[in-house]
């Protein structure tokens, strides 16, 4: 093999292990708040309202998955930067929680009517 080759692989691999370190850095991230949304999950089973658990849990899977790509911090959950920022910047945390938001509920909403009553036990 010519050298170029060498360099070639090197700059292949070193690619790989640098798109595997950032899928493990996000995941890594995101494990508190798909946690917290578990929990979330798990408690409102039992509600009788299928819209308002609707409406939770897309708000859980907002809050929890929801990344932001904000300045030099990298990938950041927006719930984070939506308590820290203030004014203006506060929209980078709060507008992608809300577009995920307004996205995850009729997602989480056809199997719920397909379900039918969310109050049976599981």
């Amino acid at each position: 093999m010519s050298p170029y080759h060498w360099y070639a692989l090197k700059d292949a691999l070193t690619f790989v292990f640098e798109m595997l370190f950032m899928i493990l850095y996000a995941a890594v991230i995101s494990l508190p708040g798909l946690g917290i949304a578990y929990v979330g999950w798990n408690l409102s089973r039992r509600w009788q309202s299928t819209a308002a658990q609707t409406l939770f849990r897309s708000g859980l899977i907002a809050v929890a998955v929801t990344p932001s790509v904000w300045g030099h911090a990298g990938i950041l959950p927006a719930i984070l930067l939506a308590l820290i920022l203030s004014g203006r910047e506060k929209l980078a945390g709060v507008v992608p929680i809300l577009v995920v938001w307004v996205v995850a509920i009729p997602i989480i909403d056809t199997p719920a009517k397909r379900r039918g009553s969310p109050a049976r036990p599981a």
